[in-house]
């Protein structure tokens, strides 16, 4: 049995009497009082995180844009200093490796934020496809604390804590020297349901500005309530496997450009048409959770796809889940049943980001 891996700052999790559970071999925060408190809290005030265990990478050198850039899905080299966005990395069948978080301070250096299932096998894919003395590649993960804060408080709460620095704009990404040490501070696009940015410092550090935010008003959450809004916002599972679902299945095509070449685009272009796709979906009425494993049926009573996750929104009062669904069934306002627990449940399906 392997030994699971603690962040730096899970000695105040247990503190704070945190109820701690297993997050892709990780020892993670599942909840500190309750799912809806701290669901409601990230809505509706400022919900503050532990991501620690996401994988963490540094890619330095002159050739780094130039290779990050036949690797990635999207246009790297257009990519402006400062600023962040999500791509994808695809093997040489042209199937997902990972969705990653593509971070660049300049052109000779980026900042990259995988999930913590991928980590081995993001950091063998870099080293193997960006060549030793162009770049160098240096998996930080164990380096750094990580922590996310959400909510509409979030950056009244920056302000509180960093009053000599600026909120950063959306899509923007910054690394600096700050009070002695390194921080990264990123703050993603802005959605309909989440704000907030995601704050990076010193392993040994991270406990410290974890209380800071907290004294500041930001509210610990587990991984339930980071789960149940991921969903909640159509967004695939943090413990959802990817590998082997093409951008277009994984409802990712998206964050593909179609006039560059990247490494396993010949493949994934070259294709088949799927008949399947990763698909958010909501309740219509109140219901059991609905789980991974339910089978989703058309109006006819015919099976045409399970869910993949799901939960009960605390926001909403309703359903919400993903489902790989036949891509017929798959566009938004389309009616589906989900069968829970023998109960065939109305749902509908949704898009991302609008829940």
């Amino acid at each position: 049995m392997s030994i699971m891996k603690h962040t730096p700052i899970q000695a105040l999790h247990t503190h704070l009497g945190a109820t701690m559970g297993n997050e892709e071999g990780w020892n993670m925060p599942r909840r500190y009082t309750n799912l809806v408190d701290e669901h409601l809290a990230a809505r509706s005030a400022c919900g503050i995180f532990d991501i620690s265990h996401l994988s963490k990478f540094s890619i330095q050198g002159k050739a780094a844009e130039a290779l990050l850039d036949k690797i990635c899905c999207n246009n790297v080299e257009h990519t402006a200093d400062g600023h962040c966005y999500d791509t994808l990395l695809l093997n040489r069948q042209g199937v997902i490796i990972d969705k990653i978080l593509l971070c660049r301070e300049n052109g000779e250096q980026y900042f990259i934020i995988g999930s913590a299932a991928q980590e081995d096998t993001v950091e063998q894919w870099l080293r193997k496809h960006l060549p030793p003395g162009e770049v160098t590649v240096q998996n930080v993960t164990g380096n750094l604390s990580a922590m996310s804060l959400q909510g509409p408080d979030s950056e009244a709460i920056f302000r509180k804590v960093m009053p000599d620095l600026e909120y950063p704009a959306e899509g923007s990404y910054e690394s600096m020297r700050y009070r002695g040490s390194r921080i990264h501070i990123i703050r993603k696009q802005k959605t309909r349901t989440t704000t907030g940015f995601e704050f990076f410092c010193e392993a040994n550090r991270g406990i410290a500005w974890f209380k800071s935010f907290m004294a500041a008003g930001a509210i610990p959450c587990g991984m339930d309530a980071r789960e149940c809004l991921r969903l909640e916002q159509g967004l695939a599972s943090a413990t959802f496997d990817t590998q082997n679902l093409t951008p277009s299945e994984a409802s990712l095509e998206h964050m593909c450009h179609h006039s560059k070449p990247y490494l396993g685009k010949e493949n994934y272009e070259a294709s088949p048409k799927h008949d399947k796709r990763l698909t958010p979906l909501r309740c219509a009425e109140e219901s059991d959770t609905p789980r991974k494993g339910d089978v989703v049926k058309n109006l006819y009573g015919q099976k045409v796809g399970t869910v993949t996750s799901g939960c009960i929104s605390p926001a909403l009062s309703h359903g919400v889940a993903l489902a790989m669904l036949c891509t017929k069934y798959s566009h938004p306002g389309t009616p589906v049943r989900i069968i829970i627990h023998g109960h065939a449940v109305p749902a509908v399906v949704t898009e991302a980001g609008i829940h």
